[in-house]
């Protein structure tokens, strides 16, 4: 039988939930989802076999995150006899980002569950690199297809020049763009939040700018000790990076 990419995650979750038991998944999946076709033990053996990683805490963890599409978790449908999910699960599992994970997930469960509308005022953003040959950096691109789609883009670097481009997006407002000249170093992000971001956001009302979280990711330049002083001394207890920084939470 042929599931859905959306079961053969929640199949593979349940294997995980009782330590690749496939007889009592089988038996708690049948409860659990009363109103759909329900895999039998052999099903979930062959499942269990083709994933290709140890089903345990750490690896429904992974899971989960791949259903919310977390960048650094890559899943890949592969064509075979059951249309199985393989998970190429990396980063994720790696002992220093794990339990960062688990204690963000558990904060904004904590913080939604007070105030629903919290997503709302943060300022989620993120740098692309453009080329003057029209490439793109895509190295978080995901593509997701029953079989081997043969996708390739060839690009030639010489003599290609680049350009950095910030953006982001608060509340029902795009903030940027803005464009970097050269490369963006800690000391140059921290020019930029001092000069230009401050103009960047002049024309979101105050009363979401005073309530803004500030999202950035994991790039170098915006963990320099520099930046994170600033970020402290700017958006105190209110600024989300690299080691999930909250603080005083």
């Amino acid at each position: 039988m042929h599931y859905p990419p959306e079961q053969l995650i929640q199949m593979v979750y349940a294997i995980g939930e009782f330590d690749g038991n496939c007889f009592l998944a089988a038996r708690v999946y049948a409860q659990k989802y009363p109103n759909r076709s329900h895999p039998d033990v052999r099903s979930l053996q062959n499942l269990k076999e083709r994933t290709p990683t140890v089903l345990n805490e750490e690896t429904q963890l992974a899971i989960s995150l791949a259903v919310v599409e977390n960048p650094q978790v890559s899943v890949r449908v592969l064509s075979s006899d059951l249309n199985i999910i393989k998970s190429l699960i990396s980063k994720c599992l790696q002992k220093n980002k794990f339990n960062p994970r688990i204690h963000f997930c558990q904060w904004v469960h904590n913080v939604v569950s007070e105030n629903e509308n919290f997503f709302k005022f943060v300022l989620f953003t993120d740098e692309c690199t453009f080329h003057r040959n029209g490439f793109v950096n895509k190295h978080n691109f995901n593509y997701y297809d029953t079989q081997n789609s043969h996708i390739v883009q060839v690009n030639n670097h010489q003599h290609n020049w680049s350009i950095n481009v910030w953006g982001g997006i608060l509340h029902n407002y795009v903030i940027g763009p803005y464009i970097f000249q050269g490369s963006v170093t800690g000391e140059v992000f921290l020019n930029f939040l001092r000069n230009d971001f401050p103009r960047l956001i002049q024309h979101v009302p105050d009363f979401i700018k005073n309530r803004m979280w500030l999202h950035l990711d994991g790039a170098p330049a915006h963990f320099s000790v520099t930046v994170r002083h600033h970020l402290n001394e700017h958006f105190p207890n209110a600024w989300i990076g690299r080691q999930v920084i909250l603080l005083n939470i």
